[in-house]
């Protein structure tokens, strides 16, 4: 809801944007499209899973982990008031007022395969997800309730810091939020714009990895 609004509000602003266009190639000052290519003074790449890939000189500072999450139909039981989060995030789940319930986590349980660039659901922390649903959360069945399952990739840093940095001439990265992009990710952001445009950031100096 949040990107919505920054959308409509730069749309509004005059400030043109464009979805669906997979960049083949970034250098200094120009980003490649298949739709076309995009000229700039300055090159903000903001993106968590897979920046190792887009920009090869974080290699060896980022590595892409795959989150995964589930949904049951909406339930009439209230299972929770408030978002959930345990064991220190590795699960966490939300119910709507309406009854809808998200759930996620379980990360660990798939072990060295959830390293990995593939936004793809997997058997072992699906059914760890499901058991999750029913011990912890308190359903009386996982497998058959379940009508959506999702996963995303997202970047770690060995630090546990975010990238937050010029790569090199003229373009410049966040990512690399181990998890939780949706609490620094418009820091990062906004220090990036500082870096790009100021050349320096106390944010960057005190997040940046």
């Amino acid at each position: 809801m949040a990107c919505r609004l920054v959308a409509e509000r730069l749309a509004s602003l005059g400030v043109p944007l464009y979805g669906w266009s997979p960049v083949s190639r970034i250098a200094p000052g120009q980003v490649v499209t298949g739709g076309g290519t995009v000229s700039c003074r300055a090159v903000l790449v903001c993106v968590d899973g897979r920046l190792e890939q887009l920009l090869a000189e974080l290699a060896g500072t980022l590595r892409s982990a795959r989150l995964q999450m589930l949904a049951p139909a909406p339930l009439l039981q209230e299972v929770s008031k408030r978002p959930v989060y345990r064991r220190y995030g590795y699960d966490h789940w939300q119910q709507l007022d309406t009854g809808e319930l998200v759930l996620g986590g379980c990360r660990d349980m798939g072990g060295e395969e959830e390293w990995t660039t593939e936004a793809l659901p997997s058997e072992r922390v699906q059914v760890a997800l499901e058991r999750l649903l029913v011990e912890t959360v308190g359903l009386a069945t996982g497998h058959e309730l379940v009508t959506h399952r999702w996963a995303g990739i997202v970047g770690h840093t060995s630090s546990g810091l975010p990238v937050i940095r010029e790569v090199r001439r003229g373009v410049f990265a966040a990512g690399g939020y181990c998890g939780t992009g949706n609490v620094v990710g418009r820091l990062a952001g906004r220090a990036l714009a500082e870096l790009a445009l100021d050349g320096a950031s106390s944010t960057a100096r005190l997040l940046g990895g």
